[in-house]
């Protein structure tokens, strides 16, 4: 059902889910939109992302997409290279039509979203079905991710890790997939990560 292809730029992983005759993406990175049109064909793909940064949605403008999904606090960002750090990866603007953008509260079931502030403002964390959360940069299966870029913050990072300790405790089975590095579970984490024995 979930497919994972790992990026040459900063080995960001996309994820495309095949679900109900349906293609997801979550977080289309460099290279990632030959690997979707393997899998979707021209079928129309719904497009997700956990936050705006570049490397999350470099391959966007490549992918035959009806609607993508994204915090409205990320809105800003993935049209400036200077606030999507496409500046140093010489990526420039996109050219994303405001109706191709789509409410997170309207993602359709089995999605739902947990909003996960600290790495960026609008930073989200994609679950489905109650068994996999796809994380982007908020946690890795070891780490977490950095608040000294533009939207950093470490109080709302230790806010969000506060919150998903309790929600990985309830539902330690949870598969976790992160934007970058190997997946992991919320179990493993809760056990192996220092950012959560810390808390």
């Amino acid at each position: 059902m979930v497919k994972r292809f790992v990026s040459e730029l900063l080995e960001e992983n996309t994820y495309v889910v095949e679900l109900a005759g349906r293609v997801f993406v979550v977080d289309p990175g460099e290279g990632a939109s030959s690997f979707v049109e393997q899998i979707a064909g021209k079928t129309r793909v719904t497009v997700l992302i956990t936050h705006a940064h570049a490397d999350h949605f470099c391959s966007l403008q490549n992918l035959n997409y009806d609607c993508l999904f994204l915090h409205r606090l990320e809105k800003v960002s993935l049209m400036s290279p200077e606030k999507h750090l496409g500046n140093y990866l010489d990526i420039s603007s996109l050219d994303v039509k405001s109706h191709q953008i789509c409410e997170l509260d309207d993602l359709p079931s089995p999605w739902s979203y947990i909003h996960t502030p600290g790495h960026t403002p609008g930073s989200v964390c994609f679950e489905l079905k109650g068994d996999i959360l796809f994380t982007g940069d908020t946690v890795f299966s070891d780490a977490i991710g950095r608040t000294d870029l533009p939207g950093g913050s470490d109080e709302k990072m230790r806010s969000t890790l506060t919150a998903l300790k309790k929600h990985f405790a309830e539902n330690p089975h949870l598969n976790i997939l992160p934007g970058h590095g190997p997946e992991s579970t919320a179990s493993k984490i809760l056990v192996r990560n220092p950012y959560f024995r810390a808390l």
